[in-house]
C-alpha cells in the first residue's frame, strides 16, 4: 500500500501491544525472521526500547523495517509531540520514524500535533490516523483544512 507521500507501507505488520518488555526482543526478532517488515509500537506499551534492540540486532538495514509509532493523547500538542517523539527516537535508538499514527485523535484545540514532513519538523515520513476514526475525521476535516494543521504541511485528504 502506498501512503500519500509515496512511501510504501507493508500491509502485514507486527504490533507489540500487551507484549511484556522482557518478551519483546524475542517476539520482534521472530517476526522479523519470518519476513515481517512492519513493526507497530507506542510509548504507552512501555516496550519501545526492546523493539529498538530487536531491530538493531536483526542484521537488517533500518530502511528495511517500516516503523509505526504512537504517542498518548497527552502528547498531541505541538511541543509535547516533538518532545514525545524525541523520547521515542531515543528509546528506539533510531533517527527516523516511518509513520506517526494518531490512534485516538481528539478535536482541536488539543489536537494540534504540528507534525509536518517538511523542513523544521521532527523526522517522520508520514502521519496517519487509525481507521476507526474516519467518521470522526470526516466531520472535522474541513475545519482542520482551514486550521494550522494544513499550513504545517500535513496532507489532509
Amino acid at each position: 500500500m502506498t501512503l500519500n507521500n509515496g512511501v510504501d507501507i507493508p500491509q502485514l505488520g507486527f504490533g507489540v501491544f500487551l507484549v511484556r518488555p522482557d518478551e519483546t526482543v524475542g517476539a520482534v526478532t521472530s517476526a522479523l525472521k519470518i519476513g515481517c517488515r512492519h513493526i507497530d509500537t507506542a510509548q504507552m506499551y512501555q516496550n519501545e526500547k526492546e523493539v529498538g534492540i530487536a531491530i538493531a540486532q536483526s542484521g537488517l538495514q533500518r530502511s528495511e523495517v517500516f516503523l509505526t509509532i504512537k504517542l498518548g493523547n497527552n502528547k498531541l500538542g505541538f511541543d509535547t509531540a516533538l518532545f514525545g517523539t524525541d523520547e521515542t527516537l531515543v528509546a528506539l535508538e533510531i533517527e527516523q520514524i516511518d509513520l506517526f499514527l494518531i490512534h485516538w485523535p481528539v478535536a482541536p484545540p488539543r489536537f494540534d500535533p504540528g507534525l509536518s514532513t517538511g523542513p523544521g519538523s521532527f523526522t517522520t515520513e508520514d502521519l496517519g490516523v487509525s481507521p476507526n476514526w474516519t467518521s470522526f475525521l470526516g466531520e472535522r476535516m474541513e475545519s482542520w483544512k482551514r486550521s494550522r494543521l494544513d499550513r504545517r504541511g500535513i496532507r489532509l485528504s
